[in-house]
């Protein structure tokens, strides 16, 4: 990936080709989504992604509300992400992680 390329990384830092929802969706794998949708507890006929980014994506969350009202490429590029107080972050605090490991990775 290059390093200025983002298109694939989603606002909160999860990488698109390893998320379930976007495999099942590019490998039309019915499997794979069902099982996510019964894990998240969603609708399997909600889950077709072709990338946070895209106009294809279930999610709306407010990290990616607020990255695309700021025309950010990620949260990892805001200033205010060390507190940003956002649910997302305290729901999934691996992503706060990975956010985190990408603004390190920016700085240098």
């Amino acid at each position: 990936m290059d390093s200025d390329d983002f298109s694939m990384i989603a606002y909160c830092c999860l990488e698109c080709d390893k998320c379930d929802v976007y495999i099942a969706t590019q490998k039309n794998d019915d499997q794979l989504r069902a099982k996510v949708a019964k894990e998240w507890k969603m609708k399997a006929e909600e889950l077709y992604c072709d990338g946070c980014k895209s106009d294809r994506t279930p999610f709306n969350c407010d990290a990616r509300k607020c990255a695309v009202g700021r025309n950010l490429p990620t949260c990892a590029h805001c200033d205010d992400f060390p507190s940003c107080d956002k649910a997302i972050w305290t729901k999934w605090p691996q992503l706060k992680e990975k956010v985190q490991a990408m603004r390190s990775k920016l700085s240098t």
